[in-house]
């Protein structure tokens, strides 16, 4: 997996990764289109192929190794992937599973090497994941490889950011900017009197 950006050079961070692709920052990718490489895929290391009871057996134990960084595991991961035949949906939750388990397991340090980072996206790419969905729905993961790769000295700033700039800033990240929509809620209530009043009162939905 490249580690710089295939038009400009400039190194690639966990941001361009999730934005634009493995092999090019945010700012080229919006100038050219781009075509993602094709894995190769690795060779079953074993003479006989093993049964489906066996090979998903293989591949589950596989996808836990690579949970906790083996990144030896990937070189069979392809073929006995195949030879398991899992449902699309078993298939898709336990990989999603080992994407998260490697992911808390490169983060025990609060920093992401470049290594770590590389070996996150190529679990992704090798069990068929696209990480930008898998990080929208666990959004909590993703500020966390944010902040680590900053403390790894590894955040780059923008080339054109959208912000504002005052002199010496710099911008490492933009996200659109959401409001909140406000209700008025409106409810009766009985009070010890007996008579009903009409009360009004501005509330944000709960999400």
């Amino acid at each position: 997996m490249a580690t710089t950006c295939r038009s400009c050079g400039r190194p690639l961070g966990v941001l361009d990764r999730v934005a634009s692709g493995p092999s090019i920052c945010r700012s080229c990718a919006k100038e050219e289109a781009k075509t993602q490489p094709t894995e190769q895929v690795p060779a079953l290391v074993s003479g006989n192929p093993p049964d489906r009871t066996s090979a998903r057996h293989d591949y589950e134990q596989l996808l836990g190794r690579l949970a906790e960084g083996d990144a030896s595991a990937l070189e069979s991961l392809t073929a006995l992937r195949g030879l398991a035949d899992l449902s699309g949906r078993r298939s898709k939750k336990l990989a999603t599973e080992t994407f998260l388990g490697y992911a808390q397991h490169a983060l025990a340090d609060d920093q992401l090497s470049e290594e770590e980072e590389q070996l996150l996206f190529r679990i992704a790419s090798e069990l068929g994941l696209n990480p930008t969905d898998v990080l929208k729905e666990h959004r909590q993961l993703f500020n966390r490889l944010l902040v680590a790769t900053a403390n790894a000295g590894r955040l780059e700033p923008l080339t054109d950011p959208q912000l504002v700039r005052k002199p010496g800033e710099e911008v490492y990240m933009e996200f659109p900017a959401a409001t909140l929509k406000e209700t008025v809620v409106r409810e009766y209530r009985g009070g010890y009197s007996g008579r009903a009043g009409l009360l009004s009162s501005t509330r944000t939905p709960r999400r």
